[in-house]
């Protein structure tokens, strides 16, 4: 293939558009850049200094809305109060025998209940949430384990009977309040109980007790037990 002579000639006119690409298209491009360099930095600024002053929205308190329509009971003899569903009802003692219990009684007194109303006028043995006071110089733990014996450890071998006694034994804090927890089984049903010592001289239990005829929610017993505190720290 023959080429052309004038396109392989070098002349002196192809020398300067040579000089001219290799010299002006780097310092073109160093100047464009500086130019976008300079532009993305200003907006930046400018967008900082915008969100510096704009209006932003105040955080919104998160409620618990599964309690937030929920009742409150509040207990002006032994200073306590809580939260129970709207579905629910109380069921007090005459206060007469609440304090004849507290004497003679070493497992306290039911100072309040709070029952599901499918269960009202229901002379029976029904799922509830009480809230028990007992007078004692014991500690919760030495209180349980005076009053309480721990179930039985199930041997290999023997023949399985029903489990008596208490049972995962564990301390929390509710409220800026310490609790000591625990289950207790009996043979017609179990509680849930959580104490709390409010003086040295009493304590307060509340137990959620679940029977043959059904059972109280823990979910249900965790929520109330969230709500309870003292009414004069």
């Amino acid at each position: 293939m023959n080429i052309p002579k004038e396109l392989t000639t070098v002349t002196s006119l192809s020398r300067i558009i040579t000089a001219v690409i290799f010299t002006v298209f780097p310092f073109a491009g160093f100047y464009l850049g500086f130019l976008y360099q300079h532009q993305f930095t200003q907006y930046l600024e400018d967008r900082t200094t915008l969100n510096r002053y704009a209006i932003k929205p105040s955080p919104v308190a998160i409620q618990d809305t599964s309690i937030a329509n929920w009742k409150t009971y509040r207990n002006e003899e032994y200073r306590f109060e809580l939260k129970y569903p709207e579905n629910f009802f109380v069921e007090k003692p005459p206060l007469s025998d609440v304090r004849d219990a507290l004497i003679n009684n070493r497992f306290g007194a039911i100072a309040v209940s709070f029952v599901d109303e499918t269960w009202r006028f229901q002379e029976v043995n029904k799922p509830a949430l009480h809230v028990n006071v007992i007078k004692t110089s014991l500690s919760p733990r030495e209180w349980i384990e005076k009053y309480h014996k721990p179930v039985p450890s199930q041997q290999s071998g023997t023949i399985s009977e029903p489990l008596v006694g208490y049972q995962n034994v564990q301390e929390t804090t509710i409220n800026g309040a310490r609790i000591l927890q625990f289950d207790q089984l009996f043979t017609s049903g179990s509680t849930k109980n959580s104490i709390i010592q409010k003086k040295p001289d009493t304590l307060y239990n509340i137990v959620a007790g679940s029977t043959s005829l059904g059972t109280f929610s823990s979910e249900l017993y965790n929520q109330i037990l969230s709500t309870f505190r003292f009414t004069n720290p």
